[in-house]
């Protein structure tokens, strides 16, 4: 089976360090920020023959990307290549350069316009990418968690249930999506507004209606019908994620009980977790 080479590339600011870092704990050989000149020597070093690899690449070394695609072609039977694009909303990345006070790779002296130019100058990259990852609702230890469920070498198949609010953006790395909006909203009971779809009092509103119940039983019934078919095609995740308005009632509710469903029914190497995006 020929080795993996995932090549972790985005905006400035976006996470990439943390994707590297997680994916270096997911048991991948990481480097960050490695010339792509010496893409050749790294993989004749005797220790990596057998390892797969991560590597790390900003905006200073981006163009060197379809050089080492091409490297790749030409061994294409000893390792596989793959890109991820990690990107987010210019002001989120603006907030974050704030707080951590870095400048800027590109260097420019008003932040913003080196974030705009930095966009436009990945967008072919961004078009070629395997899978392209938004982290402007993500905190690092959510982003840590997508990438494990995604990239850990566990040999397990998994599933990765997502509760998320519409207003905040569909989560980008969704599979099957699920709109929890056309179910009754606990939202407008004034003893319930206040509350979340892992209170008992929102619980009981949904379990006494039937239109939730049968939902329910249809998304669940629907997944199960689908999963054989992901995993057949070689994917080893599959992410469900379930929106409602504000992600704090129906789509938490559904999460919850979808979640106890599927780890009931999915035993032995299938392994199912759960994430609620935006309930905090």
């Amino acid at each position: 089976m020929a080795r993996k080479l995932i090549v972790v590339t985005g905006l400035s600011g976006a996470g990439k360090s943390t994707v590297i870092k997680t994916l270096e704990d997911g048991g991948y050989y990481t480097i960050d920020n490695l010339p792509m000149v010496l893409f050749e020597e790294l993989l004749d070093v005797p220790y990596l023959k057998e390892e797969d690899i991560a590597l790390g690449i900003d905006i200073r070394d981006v163009r060197n990307i379809e050089l080492l695609r091409e490297k790749i072609e030409e061994i294409s039977g000893e390792i596989k290549m793959e890109i991820i694009f990690v990107e987010a909303e210019s002001n989120v990345i603006v907030g974050r350069y704030k707080e951590t006070r870095r400048k800027h790779p590109l260097g420019d002296p008003i932040l913003e316009m080196a974030i705009e130019r930095e966009r436009e100058l990945l967008t072919p990259i961004r078009e070629r990418a395997d899978r392209i990852i938004d982290t402007t609702n993500l905190s690092p230890t959510k982003l840590r968690e997508i990438i494990l469920s995604m990239y850990s070498k566990d040999p397990r198949k998994k599933l990765f249930l997502v509760s998320f609010s519409y207003s905040k953006g569909i989560p980008s790395f969704t599979d099957i999506l699920i709109d929890a909006r056309v179910l009754p909203n606990p939202y407008y009971v004034d003893d319930l507004k206040k509350l979340t779809g892992l209170d008992e009092k929102v619980r009981r509103f949904f379990e006494g209606r039937e239109e939730v119940g049968r939902f329910l039983k249809e998304v669940f019934g629907f997944v199960m019908g689908s999963l054989s078919g992901y995993y057949q095609n070689g994917r080893s995740l599959v992410v469900l994620s379930v929106g409602c308005t504000g992600g704090k009632h129906r789509s938490v509710y559904l999460v919850e009980k979808l979640y106890k469903l599927f780890v009931d029914s999915l035993t032995g190497e299938f392994e199912v977790s759960k994430l609620h995006r935006d309930l905090n």
